[in-house]
């Protein structure tokens, strides 16, 4: 019989008790730094990301630090404006707007008296050793010219039209056909080179003369406007005032500032699209004027030869570049910028303001395209730079 083993026996432990010891930071050190640094990139990043996702920087086309030379910008922080200038802009600007409301009566009797609207035809002659010559200037001629308010009338950019024509037309007989002169000495610094110290004899003829009608200025003409933000007089004179003090604002710091260098790569750009704006509106004066050339249409705009529409397209672009360079400048130091929010809001008021016939349901795709994403960028950051210019600006 085999013999029975005896069942294995649970074996005994004696629990011993070691003694804790302090953790040593020293030994630890260099791994709890770099494990900080990781947490501390992977944070930087996080945020840097969240930033990037959420808002459109300063437009990098000026951010470089090759650019930072090429502008001198003015104490932009402590520029003043005149309320003296505003109250006199804002009194030509109301009177504007009136006369964009305003009717016309025809003139058949009578004389042509202030504040009269003349249409005329006009043409200028060098005169040489006191003798008019012969041939008239080509850039000189006008065909049905509206001079609006005689004696009063204002070009677009605040200098008054041709003074000696104005006063010329004053007086003299409304009817069809009626003719008059005007001599015109231009300044050494006029704009077209080749007028600089000449004097031109213009011959005038009057086409129409129309007297204007004003409206009244009330809230039901405010009201006519169907603008969401003015209904009443008092909230257009305060948003026209808040307007002109914001030209005015921007005019002064663009005056002020000096550009020391221009990117050429932007100026080619701006160059190119000059060319383009009036290659589309000659084409389109054309198709109202089947006999209008190149060169007449330029010659109107005051570019008759090559020259000076050089000239013009030179300035044009260095215009625009410079108010690009002072916005984004003064952008990135204010640290002023647009957010995806922002802009996709802009491009829905773009969207809301295609709707047409032809295009019932335009996209914001649409509206990148029509407008251009640098463009609606750009004005989106002008708003904010004269907002903030606006509030630092000192009224005096």
């Amino acid at each position: 019989m085999a013999k029975l083993m005896n069942p294995p026996q649970k074996k005994k432990y004696t629990k011993i008790k070691k003694k804790r010891e302090p953790i040593q930071i020293d030994k630890y050190k260099k791994r709890i730094i770099i494990i900080s640094a990781i947490l501390l990139a992977a944070i930087i990043i996080s945020v840097g990301l969240g930033i990037f996702l959420n808002w459109y920087f300063v437009d990098t086309k000026y951010d470089s630090i090759f650019f930072n030379s090429y502008l001198t910008l003015p104490d932009y922080k402590n520029m003043t404006l005149s309320n003296e200038e505003v109250n006199k802009s804002f009194e030509k600007y109301k009177k504007e707007f009136l006369f964009s409301k305003a009717t016309f009566e025809e003139l058949k009797e009578g004389v042509i008296a202030e504040g009269n609207n003349v249409t005329i035809d006009a043409m200028g002659y060098f005169i040489t050793d006191g003798v008019p010559e012969a041939t008239p200037y080509s850039g000189s001629k006008l065909d049905d010219y509206e001079v609006t308010d005689v004696g009063n009338h204002v070009t677009e950019n605040g200098s008054s039209f041709f003074p000696e024509i104005q006063n010329a037309l004053i007086g003299i007989s409304v009817a069809e056909g009626t003719e008059t002169t005007a001599q015109i000495t231009y300044k050494d610094d006029y704009s077209i080179e080749e007028l600089r110290g000449k004097t031109l004899l213009f011959k005038i003829t009057v086409v129409k003369v129309t007297k204007t009608i004003y409206p009244e200025y009330n809230d039901a003409l405010i009201a006519s406007m169907n603008r969401s933000d003015c209904k009443t007089v008092e909230q257009y004179e305060k948003l026209l005032r808040e307007e002109i003090e914001l030209d005015m604002i921007w005019a002064n710091i663009v005056k002020e500032t000096t550009v020391n260098k221009y990117p050429q790569k932007h100026i080619d750009t701006f160059r190119e699209d000059f060319d383009n704006l009036y290659e589309t509106s000659y084409n389109s004066e054309k198709q109202q004027n089947s006999t209008l050339t190149r060169e007449e249409f330029l010659a109107s705009y005051g570019m008759a030869t090559a020259e000076q529409y050089e000239q013009k397209k030179q300035e044009y672009a260095e215009g625009y570049v410079k108010e690009e360079m002072i916005l984004y400048r003064i952008a990135k130091n204010e640290k002023i910028r647009v957010s995806n929010s922002e802009y996709k809001a802009e491009l829905d008021r773009i969207v809301a303001s295609m709707k047409s016939d032809s295009l019932p349901y335009p996209s914001r795709k649409d509206a990148e395209e029509a407008y251009g994403k640098d463009a609606i960028l750009r004005n989106l950051y002008l708003s904010k730079v004269h907002d903030y210019l606006s509030s630092v600006t000192k009224r005096v």
